[in-house]
């Protein structure tokens, strides 16, 4: 992995490291049965290998199809070109396996799902998986964030805007609400600077580009979360000050 490889992305320090945020996470926190799972649901499930069928070609692919039995049902597995899965499953084995199900009005169903190993499973940790492109490697990716937000944390650089710990929350969650909660303080701490912009460049008419300041009018829209009355109050106010 080169600097240009990071520099691809758009991150070219630190600070540009701490804020390349998460496309989405995976929660090896709790292992669902299969009472709990919904339709469409990444899950963590917990069961036995059966009835391993090795397709080597189907159309130009390699397919793997295996019965999982998780909770006395039986769950269809299959993998696209992904040779190695037969030597990590065998018939008869319990296994852990992370991904999206899929109920198809008999079987529920798993495509290219995760094998998980134990030792991830009891630290319970929920995973941050970032858009790289290809690029760089998703564990290498969090290792890089994970120390630069060490780094931030270490020398203050963002305590006085709480930032520290939301950042932390963010690439580190111990939980999916706790990273859903981290990224909805942070989009609110952008919209505060956002709207402090728009007042400072309203009351100073000295600025060339004034005129063309236009602060969205859909910006509660584009939000990730509903605002409260007293949240609505206050940007309306700060937008007809």
């Amino acid at each position: 992995v080169t600097i240009e490889q990071f520099k691809s992305l758009g991150i070219c320090n630190i600070k540009d490291l701490v804020e390349y945020l998460p496309s989405s996470y995976v929660d090896y926190s709790k292992v669902y049965t299969i009472d709990e799972v919904k339709d469409l649901e990444n899950v963590l499930l917990y069961g036995c290998i059966n009835k391993i069928i090795d397709i080597s070609k189907f159309r130009g692919k390699n397919i793997i199809k295996a019965d999982y039995i998780v909770d006395n049902t039986v769950i269809k597995l299959t993998w696209f070109n992904s040779p190695f899965v037969t030597s990590l499953i065998k018939n008869g084995n319990n296994v852990y396996l992370y991904g999206k199900i899929n109920y198809d009005g008999k079987f529920y169903n798993l495509v290219n799902p995760k094998i998980v190993k134990e030792s991830d499973i009891k630290s319970k940790y929920v995973k941050p998986i970032y858009n790289t492109n290809n690029l760089i490697s998703n564990s290498l990716m969090c290792d890089s964030i994970s120390s630069a937000v060490e780094f931030y944390s270490n020398n203050s650089l963002l305590s006085n805007y709480d930032l520290k710990e939301i950042y932390e929350h963010i690439h580190r969650p111990t939980s999916i609400d706790d990273a859903r909660k981290h990224l909805e303080k942070l989009c609110e701490y952008e919209i505060a600077l956002d709207l402090l912009a728009y007042r400072y460049t309203r009351k100073n008419r000295g600025y060339n580009n004034i005129k063309n300041y236009k602060y969205p009018q859909n910006v509660e829209d584009n939000l990730p979360f509903s605002l409260t009355k007293s949240q609505k109050s206050t940007l309306c106010s700060i937008l007809n000050d």
